[in-house]
């Protein structure tokens, strides 16, 4: 994102990604530890929107407007509902 789109005031959604590669510690016997990465939609639109993700097979962990969906895979262009925050898992496999 730019500076001009933090600063935009009509802006209504944003999408973290929690990357569970980066900087990663490290065992006592030296192997990296690493972790799932985590996708965090936050809508607060009176309106859904949608979301283009990341590649890879994204899951949902939890979605607050419609919690049922939980453990679903998620689509290559995932949703969140009006004023809602769905978080994503994707889970990395190890060489």
């Amino acid at each position: 994102m730019t500076s001009t789109d933090w600063a935009d005031r009509g802006a209504r959604s944003v999408a973290v990604l929690l990357d569970g590669n980066k900087d990663p510690d490290d065992a006592i016997d030296g192997t990296p530890l690493v972790d799932d990465d985590h996708l965090v939609l936050v809508n607060a639109w009176w309106e859904p929107i949608t979301f283009a993700l990341p590649e890879g097979s994204w899951v949902i962990v939890c979605d607050s407007y419609e919690p049922g969906r939980a453990g679903a895979p998620a689509d290559a262009s995932a949703g969140a509902d009006e004023r809602s925050v769905v978080v994503l898992r994707r889970t990395r496999v190890l060489p």
